[in-house]
C-alpha cells in the first residue's frame, strides 16, 4: 500500500496494510522496516529473537536476519540445540562451537553478507541494534553470551541504518503485545505464582534461606514439560531479618534460620 512519507511529498514509501486488530507480530514488524526504508533487520539480543520469531536462543550465540520481503534466516553455533527452534524458520549452522575454527564470527559475518547480497540489499537498508543495555539473558544464563565485545561493531559493517527514529522505532515494537504473547506472559505469571506459593509455604521458623529459595525453584523448575513450557528458572534468592536490610543492593540466601517476626523477601 504506497502511502506518502511525511518527509517529502516526493518520496513514497511502501508500508503493509494490517489486516486484523491487534496487528500479528509480522504485520508489525514489516510495517516498522517499511516507514524507515528498511529492507532487513538484524537481530542478535535474545529479546530481539524472540519477540521476531518465536525463538529463545540457547547460547545467545545466534542471530536472526528478518527480511522485508522474504522469509527470515537464523543463524545458529553448530551446537545449538534444534528441539526448541520453531517450525517455519530458514536455518543456517555456522561453525561456532567447532574448535577446528579459529573465528567463527567472521564465517557467520560472510553468511550474512552473502544472505544481504542475494537479495540485492545495500547496507544502507539493513538496520541494527548496535547497544546491549538492558539486553536479556539467553537459557545459558549461567555463563555470559559468548559473543565478543566488538560484535555489534562487527556486525555495523553490514547495517548502515542507526538514526534514533529507527531504534525509537524499533522499541516501540515491544510496547504492543500479540494475543500470543499476552497468553505467553500471562503462562509465565501462573508458574511465578506457583513459585510464591512455595515461598510461601517453606517461610517457617527454622528453615534456612537457602532451603526456602531451593524450594522455589525445584517447584519452578519442574514446570518444564507441561502446558508446552520449555525453559523454565525462578533465580529465587531469600533474605530474612537483618539481611533483608541488604535485598536490592545485592541478593543472595545463606544459611540464616528464619524466625519468629523475620521479614522475609525473595
Amino acid at each position: 500500500m504506497p502511502l506518502r512519507s511525511m518527509e517529502s511529498c516526493n518520496k513514497v514509501t511502501n508500508v503493509s496494510v494490517m489486516t486484523g486488530w491487534p496487528p500479528s507480530r509480522p504485520e508489525q514488524i514489516k510495517r516498522f522496516l517499511g516507514l524507515n526504508n528498511l529492507r532487513a533487520w538484524i537481530a542478535w539480543r535474545p529479546d530481539e529473537l524472540l519477540m521476531m520469531s518465536g525463538y529463545f536462543p540457547f547460547w545467545g550465540a545466534s542471530l536472526l536476519v528478518y527480511f522485508a520481503d522474504a522469509e527470515p534466516v537464523l543463524f545458529v553455533p553448530q551446537i545449538e540445540p534444534r528441539d526448541h527452534i520453531p517450525g517455519g524458520l530458514r536455518v543456517q549452522e555456522y561453525p561456532w562451537g567447532d574448535l577446528k575454527c579459529g573465528d567463527p564470527y567472521s564465517v557467520l559475518i560472510s553468511a550474512i553478507g552473502d544472505q544481504l547480497g542475494k537479495h540485492g540489499i545495500q547496507n544502507e537498508q539493513v538496520g541494527l541494534n548496535t547497544g546491549a543495555f538492558r539486553i536479556s539473558l539467553p537459557i545459558q544464563a549461567a555463563e555470559q553470551i559468548p559473543i565478543p565485545d566488538d560484535f555489534a561493531e562487527r556486525l555495523s559493517v553490514l547495517a548502515a541504518k542507526r538514526d534514533i527514529n529507527c531504534r525509537t522505532g524499533f522499541a516501540n515494537l515491544y510496547l504492543r503485545k500479540t494475543p500470543e504473547e499476552v497468553d505467553a506472559i500471562r503462562l509465565a505469571n501462573r508458574v511465578a505464582n506457583v513459585g510464591l506459593q512455595a515461598f510461601y509455604e517453606n517461610s517457617q521458623p527454622g528453615v534456612t534461606e537457602a532451603e526456602v529459595a531451593t524450594a522455589v525453584e525445584s517447584i519452578i523448575y519442574r514446570q518444564i514439560g507441561s502446558d508446552g513450557i520449555s525453559h523454565s528458572r525462578a533465580w529465587a534468592m531469600v533474605q530474612s531479618g537483618p539481611n533483608s536490610a541488604d535485598a536490592g543492593r545485592f541478593n543472595r540466601s545463606t544459611g540464616r534460620r528464619l524466625t519468629n517476626g523475620d521479614l522475609v523477601l525473595i
